[in-house]
């Protein structure tokens, strides 16, 4: 290839790439427009129990709340706080940055699993094990949501079996109702209740959720709408 060439194809890519930057930069120009559209269609959330709205600072409240529960237990002591990866992490980071704070002894540890409900088996995958050994100690397994309670049954038992003294379950959301008698685990301790059948989204959950910080209120978009990539932080439910 001739120098001339040369020079002219590096002129094409340079022209090609300032073309993909623009276009790209005109990409993000659009995300908060849509952010906007996005949580313009969300309803507020309410606790079914309490009717609290399921707001920044009262997530942050109720969290607060747990953890002065968790400290106050004469049947929990010392705990390895047990988050189920990826889901529950910013509930349990922000529970234990809480009890850090009230110099409470406890340690941190982590597990990923899958449980394939919809097959026969509903067989356990897990894929990660616990750092911290947890033989001949209290366990207090954190999750996001508890529904059928199947995977979380699974993890007890699990953790159970590798020596634990105790096993209990703390979850942000409870989607309450009677669960079957081959799933029935109910969460010790609980954030905020739901109705069953309400669709969940964000704080770590399969589908994100788009926080409204100028009125401090958390949001749900409408069922069928797909919302998979926005940015979020904080829990939201439909009512």
């Amino acid at each position: 290839m001739k120098k001339e060439e040369l020079l002219l194809t590096l002129d094409q890519l340079k022209a090609e790439k300032a073309l993909i930057s623009n276009k790209i930069r005109d990409i993000n120009a659009l995300e908060p427009i849509i952010e906007k559209r996005i949580i313009d269609g969300f309803n507020p959330v309410f606790d079914t129990k309490t009717g609290i709205e399921l707001t920044k600072s009262n997530i942050d409240a109720r969290i607060a709340a747990l953890a002065v529960e968790l400290t106050e237990s004469e049947s929990i002591q010392r705990p390895i706080l047990v988050g189920v990866m990826n889901g529950a992490m910013p509930f349990v980071n922000n529970l234990y940055k809480r009890l850090q704070e009230k110099k409470y002894d406890c340690q941190f540890d982590a597990l990923s699993a899958s449980s394939y409900e919809g097959m026969a088996s509903g067989k356990l995958i897990i894929k990660s094990t616990l750092k911290v050994p947890v033989v001949g100690r209290d366990v207090v397994l954190v999750d996001d949501v508890c529904d059928s309670g199947k995977t979380a049954r699974n993890l007890m038992e699990h953790i159970q079996m590798e020596g634990a003294n105790s096993v209990y379950l703390m979850v942000l959301v409870d989607k309450a109702q009677k669960r079957k008698e081959e799933n029935a685990v109910n969460p010790h301790y609980v954030g905020f209740t739901v109705s069953k059948d309400a669709f969940i989204a964000g704080w770590g959950l399969s589908n994100p959720l788009i926080f409204d910080q100028q009125k401090n209120r958390s949001k749900t978009l409408a069922a069928g709408v797909n919302f998979q990539n926005c940015a979020s932080d904080f829990l939201a439910l439909p009512e």
